[in-house]
């Protein structure tokens, strides 16, 4: 991997696509965290997020895709609604009833990046809840049968 610190920019080479691709991180479905081992024994943990990005470094190569982008501090409506994976609309409606704060620009809402990125954290939190309690009524109400 080369580290251009002027232009900020990171590449990726096949070698380091390979051996993210070594690290045998699931392919699909919720990560629910990890363990990074140095060659001195110290271990730190990555969070889901960390290893997100890690699984998607591969495709997003393969596409020619840019890999790692700075966010603003500030964004639009339009981009909020795509780091949080809903509507335009459904932004606008969260900023007029307080949910989401925003500042105007004269008719344009901007919205601190760092808010966006707790709404998200927020939203994923939430539907995790909801997965576990529909995956513990569905064991209580179809048991699994051997």
């Amino acid at each position: 991997m080369e580290v251009l610190p002027r232009s900020e920019r990171v590449f990726f080479d096949n070698a380091l696509v390979a051996e993210i691709r070594q690290m045998k991180i699931p392919r699909r479905g919720p990560i629910a965290g990890g363990q990074l081992t140095f060659t001195d024994g110290t271990t730190a943990a990555l969070g889901p997020e960390v290893l997100e990005l890690l699984r998607q470094i591969p495709n997003t190569v393969d596409q020619g895709r840019t890999v790692i982008e700075r966010l603003p501090k500030k964004v639009t409506s339009a981009q909020a609604a795509e780091l949080l994976g809903v509507s335009t609309p459904t932004v606008r409606k969260w900023i007029a009833s307080g949910e989401l704060p925003a500042t105007w620009e004269g008719t344009h809402a901007r919205l601190e990046t760092s808010d966006v990125l707790q709404r998200r954290s927020k939203r994923l939190h939430e539907r995790r809840e909801a997965f576990a309690e529909l995956r513990k009524l569905e064991e209580q109400h179809f048991p699994h049968q051997d």
